[in-house]
């Protein structure tokens, strides 16, 4: 157990944790959240409109943010003003005539942007499995894609679609959709508008029933949490699902469709060990020993190299 507890205490700092981080951080916007007290939500500071390079990046802010003692978020984006000195700069180059004035590449920049299905059922994870796993077989089966469902580390899911592929998707609805997007000066927001469409007709055409789907991930200043970081809340991992796992928890559901969070993470893990985060509702929490996480990316778009 004191090895495991090791392992468990260095996640965010392991070479092929961070690793895996950093790839997801290179292309996209990062926001770190400090929690300095998990029972007063109000006392939480952060700051966002980074972009990480290199997997020591990731951990030496960690530690300036006084991770592990401090229970820290990392989300991912695809932008509020908590750096006013970067704000500017940020606002400017999200504009095609700011990136013209600035000299850069607009389209160079902002390459594409991830489609997401934020599904959050604070009461009922199974639920929250079962609506994630519909909607991922119906982008499967109906339009062909490799959706990949992430186990957000509480009591939901996210189902994302890679960026090629969301615009394939946008493609059916609004087939001269790109060439509206090269004519706007504000390009990201008509997108983020676009998939909002593309959310609520797929949440609708899926058949599920929901009382409210979260729309934040995919606005122009949405963000996510990073596939591989912990929660602060549950000390979870945030978890892409393989297709063995994605049927272990189907077959898990289907058994039992009240089940426990708990039943969840030790479904998808084959470790336990004690929580590095304090003052979290558990006292344990589930991993992967650290081989099996090594290149391990999202399962569901690392076979077609998306």
């Amino acid at each position: 157990m004191k090895v495991i507890y090791r392992m468990q205490f260095m996640w965010l700092r392991d070479k092929a944790v961070l690793s895996e981080i950093a790839k997801f951080a290179q292309d996209r916007e990062v926001k770190f959240t400090v929690h300095q007290d998990l029972s007063d939500r109000s006392r939480d500071f952060g700051y966002r409109k980074q972009r990480f390079q290199y997997s020591q990046s990731v951990v030496d802010t960690l530690e300036t943010l006084g991770y592990p003692e401090r229970a820290v978020s990392l989300f991912i984006g695809f932008n509020k003003e908590e750096l006013k000195e970067y704000s500017g700069f940020w606002k400017q180059a999200l504009l095609r005539t700011g990136c013209r004035d600035m000299e850069v590449d607009f389209d160079g920049l902002w390459k594409g942007q991830d489609l997401v299905w934020d599904v959050d059922m604070q009461e009922h994870i199974g639920a929250a499995f079962d609506i994630a796993d519909t909607i991922a077989k119906f982008l499967e089966t109906k339009h062909g894609l490799s959706p990949q469902i992430v186990f957000s580390g509480s009591k939901g899911f996210h189902v994302w679609l890679h960026h090629s592929e969301a615009e394939t998707l946008v493609s059916k609805i609004s087939p001269h959709w790109r060439k509206t997007y090269g004519n706007r000066d504000d390009p990201i927001r008509y997108r983020s508008k676009l998939y909002r469409t593309v959310v609520e007709q797929v949440s609708e055409e899926a058949e599920f029933s929901i009382g409210y789907l979260d729309l934040a991930p995919i606005q122009r200043s949405g963000i996510i949490r990073c596939p591989y970081a912990i929660h602060p809340k549950t000390g979870q991992i945030v978890w892409p699902l393989s297709q063995q796992e994605r049927q272990s928890l189907r077959k898990l559901v289907d058994t039992n469709y009240e089940v426990s969070l708990w039943e969840v993470v030790t479904t998808i893990h084959p470790w336990t060990t004690e929580n590095q985060t304090e003052g979290t509702e558990y006292e344990q929490m589930a991993i992967h020993p650290f081989s099996k996480v090594f290149q391990r990316g999202f399962p569901a778009w690392s076979e077609l190299n998306l």
